[in-house]
């Protein structure tokens, strides 16, 4: 899930100066604003959102659901018809995307024993960075087939994802080997 999550946020990232500005000319200052405001969404989704679902809603509904908020930011996107239906977009991503990481990295660390715990984080972070190169390279290919369409398949991906997180979170889905596992995670899934 991890890697989806990452993939997505890169995936939007990847193009979204230049979705920007081939439909609505913005250029460095406008898109200026955009990152402002993601970054302001995220925040809000973070200190406010997220600090009230985790006290009522489990982690994997969080997760779902917020995997779920991304394929919607994403559709959003692809059928930007102004700039403010473009910001509605980025806002869903921002927002959905600071819940869904912090979630994520959460259960990661929850599965890994004490000692493993280190280790879990590094597979995790290798797992981000991984998705971090492939998201721009993907989206930039798509985009220059079709820049809504870019979107779209994200959107697409972004179902996949929940359909997997709907199905149960595991650590393979998680990015943490077996070997890194917690007796008491192990004992209750095998």
């Amino acid at each position: 899930m991890i890697f989806a999550v990452q993939l997505l946020i890169m995936m939007m990232w990847g193009t979204l100066a230049l979705y920007a500005n081939e439909l609505f000319q913005f250029g460095g200052s406008e898109m200026g604003y955009v990152s402002a405001f993601a970054a302001a969404s995220g925040i809000l989704a973070q200190v406010g959102l997220l600090r009230v679902l985790t006290r009522v809603i489990p982690d994997k509904a969080i997760l779902v659901a917020a995997l779920l908020t991304m394929g919607l930011g994403l559709v959003v996107l692809s059928l930007s018809m102004g700039p403010l239906v473009l910001l509605v977009g980025v806002g869903f991503m921002a927002a959905s995307f600071n819940t869904a990481m912090p979630t994520a990295m959460g259960l990661v660390s929850r599965l890994a024993t004490e000692s493993e715990q280190g280790r879990a984080m590094g597979t995790t972070a290798s797992a981000i960075s991984l998705a971090s190169v492939i998201g721009p390279i993907v989206a930039g290919a798509l985009f220059s087939l079709s820049p809504r369409g870019s979107y779209a398949v994200a959107a697409v991906v972004a179902l996949a994802a929940v359909a997997i997180a709907a199905r149960g979170i595991s650590p393979a889905s998680l990015a943490v080997p077996r070997q890194h596992l917690s007796a008491e995670y192990l004992d209750r899934h095998e």
